[in-house]
């Protein structure tokens, strides 16, 4: 009995797979043998051109965090000299011991 059911077996897997050739050859049969490759320029030109809008994408970037540094550095001396001007400005009265003793 398990000799039957492994011819079985094996006639049920081999069916599946010559149906596979068969749709394989044939669909070989109905495709062009010969297709066109993608021309290799093509896709050295996206890259560079991919390339390109990158690098001016971070030269771009650069700029603008050199200008922004600057920007902040202005601001910075700006507070600095107004904190000069204001230590400048308010001079605190003397406070003499001596003062005190006359008034009373």
């Amino acid at each position: 009995m398990s000799e039957i059911n492994n011819e079985e077996l094996n006639i049920e897997t081999a069916e599946p797979a010559e149906a596979a050739e068969t749709v394989d050859a044939a669909t070989e049969a109905a495709e062009p043998a010969a297709e066109t490759p993608a021309p290799k320029k093509k896709k050295y030109r996206i890259n560079a051109v991919r390339m390109s809008i990158f690098v001016i994408c971070f030269g771009l970037a650069i700029f603008s965090a050199v200008k922004l540094i600057g920007i902040l550095r202005e601001y910075k001396q700006g507070a600095d000299t107004y904190n000069e001007v204001e230590e400048a400005a308010f001079i605190p009265p003397k406070h003499d011991a001596s003062d005190d003793g006359d008034t009373s």
